[in-house]
């Protein structure tokens, strides 16, 4: 992706840098910085490289580290945007496993070309695609061992269930898998519409919401009109979260339920019933 990114630079004014964050979990990680900072000062192109200790080996923990990593270093930089190598592997991937976690149009959506900061430039490639660029420009890459090991649902999905699909469709499955995305973040970006406006017409001034408009919709708008009151305050509901939130609200009765995640949901009668998602102890009052 980096290369292709310096070879539009100049048609597109891109002031390109690079970002590396280093686990600090593998032997050679270190020589693998090396040789991409050399790269990096041949393409002429700036490079930030971070290096963790004490990390766990747990993907979602390496994760967030390594996302937090690029937004800091983003902003250091006054970038305005943070481009990730996602393929079109990488997305059909990320299909099947929101669907094999039940997932909705959300999960079944994928991933954006764009969310926020974060950007997927080479999302319609394949990584045979891009790594047939890379030989034909003789472009040393690395694979990181754990995209082969077994104990990640990932690699298990990549080495049976995915080529499985391919066989049992006599090849369609990739075709359709983008189809499918495609056709769910159409579904979802229409319904998160939908949601929006719900929120702007329930919630007060102080934050609040009415309890009587809220009633006044469906029960899956309800789960993502308090899925959007958790993201409004930084935070993110399970879907047994959310579940359970729908159903304390549907009785009706005045009380709290914690929802995890360090969120509580109120239900009071005062001004005609309001409700209110509140955050962690330190965060305080109601929002």
């Amino acid at each position: 992706m980096l290369d292709l990114l310096a070879e539009v630079r100049d048609d597109i004014d891109l002031d390109l840098r690079a970002a590396h964050f280093d686990h600090g979990l593998r032997e050679g990680s270190r020589a693998e910085a090396a040789r991409l900072s050399e790269y990096c000062r041949s393409l002429g192109v700036p490079c930030l490289q971070r290096r963790a200790s004490g990390l766990r080996p747990r993907q979602n923990e390496l994760r967030e580290a390594r996302y937090r990593f690029l937004r800091e270093a983003a902003a250091g930089a006054g970038a305005e945007t943070v481009a990730l190598a996602h393929t079109m592997d990488d997305q059909r991937e990320t299909v099947l496993i929101n669907m094999m976690r039940g997932s909705g149009f959300r999960g079944c959506a994928g991933m954006r070309e764009r969310s926020g900061i974060l950007a997927r430039p080479v999302l319609g490639f394949t990584r045979r695609s891009l790594r047939q660029h890379l030989g034909s420009r003789s472009i040393r890459w690395t694979t990181d061992p754990a995209n082969s090991d077994p104990v990640y649902r990932r690699v298990r999905v990549r080495a049976s269930v995915d080529p499985a699909l391919s066989d049992a469709s006599g090849g369609a499955w990739a075709a359709a898998a983008q189809r499918l995305a495609r056709d769910c973040r159409t579904v979802d970006d229409a319904l998160e519409a939908r949601t929006a406006e719900l929120l702007r017409a329930a919630l007060g001034r102080d934050g609040t919401c009415s309890a009587e408009a809220w009633k006044g919709v469906a029960v899956s708008d309800q789960a993502r009109m308090l899925r959007q009151l958790a993201r409004n305050r930084g935070r993110r509901l399970t879907r047994r979260s959310t579940l359970n939130g729908v159903a304390f609200l549907g009785k009706g009765s005045p009380g709290s339920v914690d929802l995890g995640g360090g969120l509580r949901l109120h239900l009071a009668q005062a001004r005609g019933g309001r409700l209110w998602l509140e955050a962690a102890p330190a965060d305080g009052g109601p929002g």
